[in-house]
């Protein structure tokens, strides 16, 4: 088994994350693996210093010169099948098959929440023939997916990971929270998020606001950078909360970042699935989340964290209220989550991932051998 791993992104966010940790995994199981990267990407400074096989192309390739790619790499290096992990790679991938003749399996991962296009390329790319399986990240992707795709057989669920052993190691070179201001007050609320519309940020910052109606102390951490930083540090000082929202910018290690908080507020419009409250989980830290997209599939509400309306800042106050003043329910939930993230690894989701492979290769195997007949003159 060969298989060629296709991501088109220049940056590094969740879905280049989970494509390392399968690679990894797979690589300990003597899975051999090729990868097809934008040059200059994460993903390509990612597979030299790990010394992974790849291959490089220019961003600015038109889409059937990647497709021509694609099909040479298949052909020269006998890849048993193609798993695409962005769209622009899976239309790739399907170019490759429709005009360039290329039989090699498809698998394509689906990471975002949104539908597919009703447009008659979407609906042709999503249910050729070349497709053999489409990878959802959280039920929720799938019930979507199924909308559009004509067989239902070949819509699969496995859910993101994470390592679990980064939350064992030290937190050495982590930012220290209080460093960001002056007689900063407990109790700390944060969120690790990419600052983009889908995050929705500005309910986070009305979150904050609502809370401070009641008097209470404690401050709100943003952990991330992202094109909607301007618009959102002017909200803030609209709001007048320069002193207690504050904006950290990118910081490398989350890990420790997160285990300075007192409750993880998520406060996402969109979310395929949520691997950061996987983190928090993971860091023992309660979590106060929307009910959107696949976060149902990892927060149980009242059980292991707390839900709340999409937008709906009151709620979501509420929500860090109760977390903040009840340390027995609090625990509850922390020890609850703590053992409910084992459901959600990177070994898990590679194990799962590979079970389809051999599925998919076992199926194109058998398509090609002979069916005996009995003998009418038997």
């Amino acid at each position: 088994m060969k298989i060629l791993h296709v991501s088109t992104p220049l940056a590094w966010r969740g879905g280049e994350q989970q494509l390392a940790y399968l690679i990894e995994e797979l690589n300990k199981k003597g899975i051999e693996q090729v990868v097809l990267c934008a040059s200059g990407s994460a993903v390509e400074e990612y597979c030299t210093e790990k010394k992974i096989p790849h291959h490089t192309f220019r961003r600015k390739y038109q889409h059937f010169i990647l497709a021509k790619i694609v099909h040479d790499i298949c052909k020269r290096d006998n890849i048993s099948l193609i798993h695409t992990h962005d769209a622009h790679g899976h239309t790739a991938a399907f170019i490759s098959a429709l005009f360039f003749g290329n039989s090699t399996p498809l698998i394509t991962s689906r990471r975002t929440i949104f539908p597919i296009g009703t447009n008659w390329l979407s609906k042709l790319k999503y249910n050729h023939s070349s497709v053999s399986r489409i990878v959802c990240v959280s039920e929720k992707i799938r019930e979507l997916a199924s909308q559009t795709i004509i067989d239902k057989s070949k819509i699969v669920t496995v859910h993101s990971g994470i390592d679990l052993s980064r939350f064992r190691n030290n937190d050495e070179g982590s930012i220290h929270l209080t460093d960001f201001g002056k007689d900063l007050s407990h109790p700390f609320i944060g969120i690790t998020a990419a600052i983009t519309e889908e995050k929705d940020l500005f309910t986070f910052v009305n979150t904050a606001e609502e809370y401070y109606k009641s008097r209470r102390a404690g401050t709100f951490f943003i952990i991330g950078d992202g094109p909607c930083r301007p618009r959102l540090e002017k909200y803030i000082e609209e709001k007048k909360l320069e002193d207690k929202v504050i904006l950290t910018g990118f910081q490398k290690n989350v890990t420790g970042i997160i285990k300075q908080f007192d409750c993880f507020l998520f406060t996402s419009l969109f979310e395929g699935f949520g691997t950061s409250i996987l983190d928090a989980m993971a860091c023992k830290i309660p979590v106060v989340a929307t009910r959107t997209g696949g976060i149902p599939e990892i927060i149980i509400d009242g059980y292991n964290g707390l839900l709340a309306p999409v937008k709906n800042s009151d709620a979501l106050a509420k929500c860090v209220i109760e977390i903040t003043t009840n340390p027995f329910f609090k625990k509850k939930l922390v020890h609850r989550s703590s053992v409910y993230v084992n459901n959600f690894t990177k070994q898990k989701m590679a194990l799962q991932t590979l079970d389809i492979y051999r599925q998919v290769i076992f199926e194109k195997s058998s398509a090609h051998v002979p069916v005996l007949r009995p003998s009418l003159s038997a």
